[in-house]
């Protein structure tokens, strides 16, 4: 019998394989000690379709209002991607018992690489290494995927981040001039080989 598409039928669920690969090596990370707030626990996880929005408000934060993302963009992404990696760090204040999401990385696992496309943390906590931690994360998952790289996109004008992804082994590989759309910056194209 031929199958015939039914518009009323709910779509199948996007499996995210690589997030799925990834969940029990997320699973079994410690959690991030604070030496300032040591009320605050913070961990690593994998984000959920429920996180969506905090990303698009931290996103917002930690680019000073940019936006490269909106809403409908990691909807879709979240919908119509599998090979999506989202990562977040969630604070919980243990007096009160409630949670935010303070950092995100976020891409994709590619056949030979992974990639980057934001690595954002809450401007109040930047500079605490939360930043440098969820990157060598990412690259650690790379290398469990056995990817054979990393790559992601930087604003020239970012040296803060820059001087993060040279220590962690990026190297410089091209430039993107014209990059983001918001002021025309030229985009620096990196790669950390592993």
């Amino acid at each position: 019998m031929k199958r015939v598409f039914n518009p009323f039928k709910e779509k199948t669920k996007v499996r995210h394989k690589a997030m799925t690969q990834i969940s029990p090596y997320i699973d079994s990370l410690a959690l991030i000690r604070q030496k300032k707030q040591k009320n605050i626990q913070c961990r690593v996880r994998l984000a959920k379709k429920t996180d969506l929005q905090a990303l698009v408000q931290l996103e917002q934060k930690g680019y000073a209002g940019y936006i490269a993302w909106d809403l409908s963009d990691f909807e879709r992404d979240w919908h119509k991607n599998p090979q999506i990696l989202y990562l977040v760090i969630e604070a919980k204040d243990l007096a009160t018992d409630k949670s935010k999401i303070i950092g995100m990385i976020t891409g994709r696992c590619l056949i030979n690489n992974t990639h980057i496309s934001q690595l954002v943390i809450e401007p109040e906590w930047q500079s605490h290494g939360l930043g440098s931690y969820l990157l060598k994360i990412w690259l650690q998952i790379s290398r469990e995927l056995d990817r054979k790289s990393v790559t992601l996109e930087v604003r020239e004008s970012n040296t803060h981040a820059q001087k993060i992804y040279y220590q962690q082994g990026f190297v410089l590989e091209n430039k993107k001039p014209f990059y983001y759309e918001d002021n025309g910056e030229t985009a620096l194209f990196l790669r950390c080989h592993l």
